[in-house]
């Protein structure tokens, strides 16, 4: 609700949701015409040994958390840099854990997985997935002994990389 002393607030807030909406609906329609790629594929026959791998390499705060911003700062700014929208200024869950998706021949259907991977474990992971030998200097770590259950998760990656890109002073 928006404060007695500033009605402007109310505007702001209710803009702010129409821009969250219109973000989702970017997300349902993404995931609506991945569908229809996909089903075509099928019909077609070329799904069978199609490895399909749905990754982010950041997510958005959708004015889900306060700006880290000083207090003083905070006073005066208004509620779309109040409630901060985007991402690369501090580390947040909302830009941090995002969605890798990996379907296909050698991909355990269903499972999900709370071990930390990055996205740098894609590449080694699809040349494990195609037979292919790992080239010597590739980063990364082949998720496919995780998926099929051939590792301990007590031996898995301890820590991951990120990075913050700006920041209030």
């Amino acid at each position: 609700a928006a404060p007695d002393d500033d009605p402007n607030w109310g505007t702001a807030l209710h803009t702010i949701q129409r821009q969250r909406n219109a973000y989702d609906h970017e997300v349902r329609f993404t995931d609506a015409a991945l569908g229809r790629l996909l089903e075509r594929l099928r019909e077609l026959g070329a799904a069978d040994n199609l490895l399909v791998v749905i990754a982010s390499d950041h997510g958005e705060e959708l004015w889900e958390n306060v700006a880290a911003a000083p207090a003083d700062r905070l006073k005066e700014m208004p509620p779309n840099a109040f409630f901060f929208q985007s991402h690369g200024y501090h580390l947040a869950e909302q830009a941090l854990r995002t969605p890798l998706i990996l379907s296909g021949p050698g991909v355990p259907a269903g499972k999900k997985f709370s071990e930390p991977v990055e996205n740098v474990d894609i590449f080694p992971t699809l040349v494990s997935l195609c037979g292919l030998e790992r080239p010597g200097d590739l980063h990364g770590l082949d998720l496919t002994g995780l998926m099929q259950g051939r590792v301990d998760p007590g031996d898995w990656r301890l820590e991951t990389y990120s990075y913050v890109i700006h920041a209030f002073s």
